[in-house]
């Protein structure tokens, strides 16, 4: 199961590092790309993981705390990114 996990949460991050690498901007956009990212990859994890585990009872409160999950993992990913880039600014003056 945390195996899905990982895979689900690593989809953002790479997503994130590339922005990085390509020294682009943190836009609202590409802000909600990451949260969508987030969301998709956390939601797909989690049914996976119920799917696997047969833990398949109450399917519905599992959407809803990964949906919640991704949201804020994904505001998580966009501040950090942000952080970081105002903090290499700072540096390089």
């Amino acid at each position: 199961m945390s195996l899905f996990l990982i895979l689900g949460i690593i989809m953002p991050v790479i997503y994130v590092i590339r922005l990085n690498i390509l020294d682009n901007i943190m836009t609202i956009r590409r802000g909600f790309i990451t949260i969508i990212l987030s969301i998709i990859g956390i939601v797909t994890a989690s049914l996976l993981g119920s799917i696997v585990t047969k833990q398949l009872n109450e399917l519905i409160f599992i959407i809803i705390g990964a949906i919640i999950t991704g949201v804020l993992w994904g505001l998580l990913l966009v501040g950090s990114y942000i952080l970081i880039n105002w903090l290499t600014k700072l540096i390089k003056k």
